[in-house]
């Protein structure tokens, strides 16, 4: 339509009580997986307001790709990063698949999980026996997390690695590793 951007009307009118605040109906949070905490865009755009997700990684997608590339190319092992959602990035060929439930339970409590019973899958698929993930935050939010598989057990060299990795992406993204 001649680069005219339409938005569809939910039929959902809010007011806004006096500090500014509207409440976004639960339907459409559950639509647009937004959880509690979340941290959302907001911009103008013509005269319209525009809210939505936040990604910490756009932007640096390809900068952690080249990283990823670097310790593939050393051997040291795969790598799969996760935002909240889902695998970003990869050199398995995983990205897209959605993170299980317990992948989205260790980011949401910001924990290292060595995983040697293979709980950390993506989609249906078993990533591998000796698994690391490392969480990855900023100063505001819990934003995904590293998950590394190794070819043989877990040992603190690699736990090393791991977090290294971690402070290198959140360093791409402007924040600080917390």
């Amino acid at each position: 339509m001649n680069g005219v951007n339409l938005l569809k009307s939910t039929g959902v009118i809010k007011k806004m009580d006096d500090l500014g605040r509207i409440v976004i109906p639960k339907e459409m949070r559950r639509i647009l997986n937004i959880h509690d905490g979340e941290i959302l865009e907001l911009y103008v755009s013509d005269d319209n307001l525009i809210l939505k997700k936040h990604s910490s990684f756009e932007g640096n997608l390809n900068k952690i790709k080249r990283l990823i590339d670097l310790y593939d190319s050393l051997d040291i092992c795969k790598i799969v990063v996760v935002d909240k959602e889902e695998v970003i990035v990869s050199n398995l060929d995983v990205v897209g698949y959605k993170n299980s439930e317990y992948i989205k339970e260790a980011i949401f409590n910001r924990e290292e999980v060595i995983d040697n019973g293979n709980a950390f899958k993506v989609g249906d698929i078993n990533l591998g026996k000796y698994l690391f993930f490392c969480p990855l935050f900023t100063e505001l939010d819990a934003v995904g997390g590293i998950i590394m598989v190794f070819n043989d057990d877990i040992n603190e060299e690699k736990k090393k690695f791991g977090r290294l990795l971690a402070r290198l992406i959140v360093g791409y993204m402007g924040n600080n590793y917390c």
